[in-house]
């Protein structure tokens, strides 16, 4: 039977009672991409993207499924878990996956692109192709396309971990040839493995972007690898603007090649980021209205931990758009990491202030509050310890009772501020297993141990493999019990 008949009749058909394959999105000879349900107790927990991948070695490839699960980056499809199943009598690999909006290759069907939503592209691609080949071992992908570029909100994202490989011990490692015709490099051709392989294949694919057509474009296989081996691209449809760029990643001696680095410096030079003048751009930046730019150059030295650098640059979209509740939301990340927790909590507010709906910023208040709590927990016994060394002991005890009494006013209001925090995150997504384990982590902190444990078991109904929400649930239980032998 054809395997693309065979995906498609799978529709309907569930795994393990669990994820249920609702529709075919796309299939090719070995693998299957479908929108699948996840249900848990006959609850709707989410709606993701579910592959099925036919194979003859499922060994060595449910590796290669598990090693996808384990990267983490903001411009990486999100793999969450995987495993073997039958459907139909036959044999399957699964991968879960975050759901994507659509496709670079869809977009490029409805025709080229803007230099602006290239530069968009380009900038999310080099950060995710940055993460991989900062690994130690070097992963590098090897099948870098259009049909693996996705859009999954406002991020344009690398996915399909099929042909990945981690450099072990050297720069270069040879295997046969793999990867998409069309977008591999010369070195490919002999099956020599390197980043720049990589960087071969985004500049095909920023080429084709620009320009609708790959640089190197032929129906025999032999007529194209002469091509990419011997003959240079014709830039002359490309601006000058982008010709350095893309003859950077096109360079025949991969050694020559720009590194995924190089190239997310040249972007940042051209469109005139770079850390140290910023402030002599903003005017450029209003003119060109590339606050979206902006916004995503401070995510990306914030994800970068150059956290200072970042909320420079969140400022100026500020200064430029003193509603963007993004920028608030995430500048509040960047003081969290810095320990500034009292800046951190105002950048919370100002962008719920903006967007009373905007879920991240409730949690993330919430959990600003606990970190400055726990940071000004020693205050009291260091005024203390300080007054018993300096003054009489009476004097000492009324200052004792002064603080308990204004820390228990505090506390109290800090409380049903919280606990108002997680209600309304709660309510704009009462399916947020992560907001029930916030405020039961707030009822544990005012030893409302009974309330905690309901939300620590509302958050592992809603996800079973929650492992933070078990562990504070054994510890609630365990104070309970402690409570009840004395």
């Amino acid at each position: 039977m054809n395997n693309q008949l065979l995906f498609k009749m799978l529709e309907g058909q569930n795994i393990d009672n669990k994820y249920y394959l609702n529709q075919l999105l796309g299939s090719g000879g070995f693998g299957g991409v479908y929108l699948a349900d996840e249900v848990v107790r006959d609850r709707l927990i989410r709606t993701i993207a579910l592959k099925l991948i036919i194979t003859d070695n499922p060994y060595k490839q449910l590796d290669e499924l598990i090693f996808s699960t384990t990267l983490n980056h903001p411009n990486l499809i999100t793999c969450f878990t995987c495993g073997e199943c039958k459907l139909n009598g036959a044999d399957f690999l699964y991968l879960l996956m975050e759901k994507a909006n659509y496709s670079l290759e869809d977009e490029l069907k409805k025709g080229k692109l803007s230099e602006e939503n290239v530069k968009q592209l380009l900038l999310d691609i080099v950060n995710g192709l940055d993460y991989l080949h900062s690994q130690n071992p070097v992963i590098v992908h090897r099948d870098l396309k259009p049909g693996n570029i996705l859009r999954v909100g406002d991020k344009w994202k690398i996915s399909d971990f099929g042909l990945v490989r981690s450099l072990q011990g050297t720069a270069t490692q040879t295997t046969t040839m793999m990867g998409s015709m069309g977008y591999a490099s010369p070195e490919a051709y002999e099956g020599k493995i390197s980043p720049a392989w990589d960087i071969w294949s985004l500049g095909v694919v920023i080429y084709e972007s620009l320009t609708g057509k790959l640089p190197f474009e032929s129906d025999s296989p032999l007529h194209l690898m002469r091509q990419v081996v011997d003959l240079e691209a014709d830039f002359s449809l490309i601006s000058d603007y982008w010709q350095e760029i893309i003859k950077g990643c096109l360079i025949k001696d991969n050694k020559e090649r720009f590194s995924s680095q190089d190239l997310g410096n040249k972007l940042r030079e051209k469109i005139e980021l770079k850390n140290n003048n910023i402030s002599d751009n903003v005017n450029n930046i209003k003119k060109e209205k590339d606050i979206n730019l902006l916004l995503k150059q401070a995510d990306y030295l914030r994800e970068s931990k150059q956290y200072r650098e970042a909320i420079d640059l969140y400022n100026q979209v500020i200064e430029l758009n003193p509603n963007n509740a993004t920028a608030y939301n995430n500048r509040g990340l960047a003081y969290d990491e810095l320990k500034q927790y009292q800046k951190a909590i105002d950048s919370y507010n100002r962008a719920i202030e903006l967007d009373s709906n905007y879920t991240n910023a409730y949690n993330n208040l919430d959990l600003a509050y606990k970190n400055l709590k726990v940071s000004k927990k020693l205050i009291p016994i260091v005024i203390i310890s300080f007054l018993v060394t300096f003054l009489f002991s009476w004097v000492v005890l009324l200052v004792s009772i002064y603080l308990y009494h204004y820390n228990a006013n505090n506390y109290n209001a800090k409380y049903k501020e919280q606990i108002s925090n997680n209600i309304k995150a709660i309510q704009l997504n009462s399916e947020d297993a992560s907001a029930y384990n916030n405020r039961g982590v707030v009822y544990f902190y005012f030893k409302e141990y009974d309330k905690a444990i309901a939300d620590y078991n509302k958050a592992i109904e809603l996800d079973p493999d929650f492992q933070l929400a078990k562990d504070n649930l054994k510890i609630a239980q365990e104070k309970v019990m402690k409570n009840k032998k004395r």
